[in-house]
This record gives structure tokens, sequence and C-alpha cells, in this order.
């Protein structure tokens, strides 16, 4: 946790310039496709967990 807070602020200290802008977009598009992607996840979860209750319901009620 330690070695990542260091690489943050080594990157915000960081007087690159147009690198810097660089390293920032890139890690806004992985932030981007990992939100994208968590979500798909949680919806396809979501799903599943919600068919699973209508075939126990559906068991238990015959």
């Amino acid at each position: 946790m330690h070695y990542l807070l260091r690489m943050i602020l080594r990157f915000l200290l960081d007087e690159g310039g147009p690198t810097a802008v660089e390293y920032a977009f890139v890690l806004l598009l992985m932030f981007l496709a990992f939100l994208t992607a968590i979500t798909a996840l949680g919806q396809r979860s979501a799903a599943c967990w919600q068919s699973n209750q209508e075939t126990i319901q559906s068991a238990i009620s015959h």
C-alpha cells in the first residue's frame, strides 16, 4: 500500500509536463475500463442470483 502511495505522490510531483498529462489520460482510460467491467459483472451477477431465486421459489411452491 505504501508503494502505491509513493508512486502516486511521485506522479503528482513529477514535472515531466506532457508525459504527466499522458499518464493521467491513460489512468483515466484504465479507470473507465475497470468501472465498465465491474458494472457489467455486477449486472450479470445480479441477474444470475435473481434467476436462482426464482428457480428455488418455483421448486419450493410445487
